[in-house]
């Protein structure tokens, strides 16, 4: 009397579904994965220019790990502050903006150069490798990010 709707997910089968979550994890595994080694490579190659030596890639590794834990933090609390307080002005607001995540990754990259003892950053190194992140970061913004 009544027909039921089968959709194509219940034709799908116990052995589909798995195969399924199954690709959906290695899709999700390869795309983190492939972020985590190119922000190890940028890194790398960051640390090469400014002419920082490290004494291993496990370093080198544990280093950009923290480093992106602790600007995570360190970029919600600043930003979060700066779009606070910098609401109303708007003729300086991408100078402040690129001031702010200077500060921000400095501040990130002189705790984690502090915790970690294998790496020695100067002062002058952080100050320039948080000007190329924040720089970076900026050119690959969107543009229209925030306009109606």
């Amino acid at each position: 009397m009544f027909k039921k709707n089968k959709s194509q997910k219940d034709n799908l089968g116990v052995i589909g579904k798995i195969a399924v979550g199954f690709m959906l994890a290695l899709l999700i595994l390869s795309s983190v994965t492939f972020f985590l080694v190119l922000y190890f490579f940028g890194f790398a190659g960051i640390f090469i220019i400014v002419g920082i030596e490290y004494y291993s890639f496990k370093l080198l590794i544990v280093f950009s790990l923290w480093f992106l834990g602790v600007g995570i933090i360190f970029e919600l609390v600043f930003k979060g502050v700066f779009f606070l307080v910098i609401a109303n002005i708007n003729r300086y607001k991408i100078y402040l903006y690129i001031l702010v995540d200077v500060i921000a990754g400095w501040l990130a990259l002189f705790t984690v150069d502090e915790l970690i003892t294998g790496i020695t950053i100067s002062a002058p190194q952080e100050m320039i490798i948080a000007i190329i992140l924040s720089l970076t970061e900026f050119a690959f913004k969107d543009k229209e990010e925030g306009k109606d």
